[in-house]
């Protein structure tokens, strides 16, 4: 238990959703040292090593996908952009992204207030960050289930 404690102050979850990520972090990590745990059990059969081996890596995987939303959560995430074919006049200036002259949809944000689209709870970062921690933890759940 004093484990758990410590690696969650390491963590150190600045907000709800980062607290709750921590704690679902440390118990995909405990998950996984009991699967290798009993896939090393001397009197364990060749066929529930396999079993136990396999659902630790997949453990694995499902904690790296945590790390990487709560990377992406805190802005550490890294964004690599591709552009391709811009012609720009001279004197002319380009902008790279989607434009918009309104702001994002049910936010009452008045025509061409940009800082809608680029704040708050309905932002195009948080709803994808939402919707990556969505699909984290329903494969985590289903991880789990399936020990």
């Amino acid at each position: 238990m004093h484990r758990a404690l410590r690696l969650y102050e390491e963590l150190d979850p600045q907000d709800g959703i980062e607290s709750m990520l921590a704690r679902q972090m440390i118990g995909i990590q405990n998950a996984q040292h009991g699967c290798l745990y009993k896939a090393m059990h001397p009197e364990q059969s060749l066929k529930a090593r396999v079993a136990y081996l396999d659902k630790a890596a997949r453990l694995s995987e499902v904690f790296l996908k945590q790390v990487q939303a709560l990377d992406k959560h805190r802005g550490h995430a890294s964004y690599r952009v591709t552009v391709e074919h811009v012609t720009i006049g001279s004197g002319g200036q380009a902008i790279v992204g989607n434009v918009s002259q309104q702001g994002a949809k049910g936010s009452d944000a008045p025509k061409g207030n940009s800082n809608a689209l680029k704040h708050g709870l309905y932002s195009g970062q948080h709803l994808n960050w939402r919707r990556d921690v969505n699909a984290l933890l329903r494969n985590a759940s289903k991880t789990l289930r399936d020990l």
